[in-house]
């Protein structure tokens, strides 16, 4: 403030004595991955899987928003990634006594299982079909296998082209049905990098980014690199990523072989990679075989920063009907134990959970679970929004010669104390101490010491039971 000429009262109005705080974007997340609408390099605001569907059509990225909206997800951005890497279609293959032979064509947009299905016999412009692209869970309206032989499956971007037989009459019988199956188009690391890209000159106004699709470590150690370079941008955040798919041919125990085999190559604290797979009921009314991953978001996304989305009082995956891979049961403790996310059942109950909210971090860290990583994430942000505006602040000194930080300590204070009362219970108690004898005029920095007290949670519990006979005394 300027002090007056001439001998007066001047008042100097000092800012942030109420202890408020920037908008707390804990719960909010950024999902970046492929879709067959929107643009790349825009960042769209969700809040339903209408809106998702609307904006981006259809694809991976879709499917990951729906699966999170159904889970808990209140807000999402979504930051679609070119589609460099095609997706495939396998051969088909032909159950039934028709003539008629199939070839499927095109760029799919997503993971089908398709199987299509002769409901009435005859020839081209007289059979009769429906078709699903959920393995059998749900089917379109019945369609009349045109002149052409050619049979679109709206929205998919496949079409199967069916070839009438000898004679023609006998091409197709009741019964008969044709199946395949496609992999979703995904990013490459490059566009991913264009994509996370756009993240990096924003304020930071989200919690944790989704990256859709399969990955390997290659991605999962950009990632780490992007994290870190959010961190030192002052933008604490974590990252998920999902594991890849079981192969076609592939054993069980050679898919959880190499998942472990992936995880050994890889550590850091701010990433997840979820190895868990669900069967899902989707909110467009398809049954997927999916990463659970969209779902997972949704209910860390639900979830209070402290509390472990494996929580079995408060979150399930709801949607979930099975787990998947068939068999992968006796595989979870050594997938969880190797740091993947991952669901799991429990013996007496119904219903799918997640079993540990897990970070992709190193033995003996303090960020193994993802409640710890989201409670000092908000923590540090708390703390670095109320030091920030004392930046260039001229300190006073007390009679005995050390630094008065009363007001400052007090300001730091204010976002730990919101986070441990009881209302919140984020934090259990706090540390925090700031030597008022170093040497700042020297050093030009303060130094404070921060210690969180993190909220007990119960993982296992041990009930010791025992029979005593009460006329048994001493």
């Amino acid at each position: 403030m300027t002090k007056s000429i001439l001998p007066d009262v001047d008042i100097e109005i000092i800012d942030g004595g109420l202890g408020l705080t920037p908008t707390d974007p804990s719960g909010i997340h950024v999902k970046i991955g492929v879709s067959t609408a929107g643009r790349t390099g825009v960042i769209y605001r969700m809040t339903s899987g209408d809106q998702a569907q609307e904006n981006l059509g259809a694809g991976p990225l879709v499917d990951a928003l729906l699966d999170s909206f159904q889970h808990g997800s209140q807000l999402i951005y979504a930051v679609k990634a070119a589609a460099t890497v095609d997706g495939t279609i396998s051969a088909i293959t032909k159950s039934g006594a028709g003539t008629a032979t199939a070839a499927a064509d095109g760029a799919p947009n997503d993971a089908y299982e398709i199987v299509i299905e002769v409901l009435k016999a005859g020839a081209l412009n007289e059979a009769r079909v429906q078709y699903s692209l959920d393995g059998g869970d749900s089917w379109s309206s019945k369609k009349t296998v045109p002149t052409s032989g050619v049979l679109e499956l709206t929205g998919t971007g496949v079409t199967v082209t069916f070839t009438a037989g000898n004679p023609a009459s006998g091409s197709f019988v009741v019964g008969d049905s044709y199946t395949l199956a496609t992999t979703a188009p995904a990013m490459s690391n490059e566009s991913f990098l264009d994509a996370i890209a756009v993240l990096e000159n924003t304020t930071g106004d989200f919690e944790f980014i989704h990256v859709v699709g399969e990955s390997a470590p290659a991605l999962w150690a950009v990632a780490a690199a992007k994290a870190d370079g959010f961190e030192l941008n002052h933008i604490p955040l974590h990252i998920v990523l999902e594991a890849r798919n079981k192969l076609a041919g592939e054993t069980l125990e050679q898919y959880v072989q190499a998942l472990l085999a992936d995880a050994a190559t890889f550590s850091h604290t701010r990433v997840s990679v979820v190895a868990g797979r669900v069967e899902l009921a989707a909110l467009d009314g398809k049954v997927r075989d999916t990463n659970m991953a969209g779902a997972y978001n949704g209910i860390v996304s639900k979830a209070k920063v402290q509390e472990s989305p494996g929580k079995v009082m408060s979150y399930k995956l709801t949607a979930a009907t099975a787990l998947k891979p068939d068999g992968i049961e006796p595989h979870i403790a050594a997938l969880d134990g190797a740091g993947y996310v991952t669901a799991r059942k429990y013996q007496g109950m119904s219903g799918i959970y997640v079993t540990n909210g897990r970070m992709m971090a190193p033995p003996g860290s303090d960020y193994e679970f993802v409640e710890t990583r989201r409670v000092a994430d908000k923590a540090s942000r708390g703390v670095r929004n109320a030091a920030l505006m004392y930046v260039h602040y001229d300190l006073e000194m007390t009679e005995d010669g050390k630094l008065d930080l009363t007001h400052f300590k007090a300001h730091l204070e204010a976002p730990l104390d919101e986070m441990a009362k009881k209302s919140a219970r984020e934090i259990a108690g706090y540390e925090l101490t700031i030597d008022p004898t170093q040497n700042v005029i020297s050093s030009k920095q303060l130094v404070a010491d921060l210690s969180i007290f993190p909220t007990p949670i119960m993982r296992w519990i041990t009930i010791r039971q025992k029979m005593k006979n009460p006329f048994l005394k001493g």
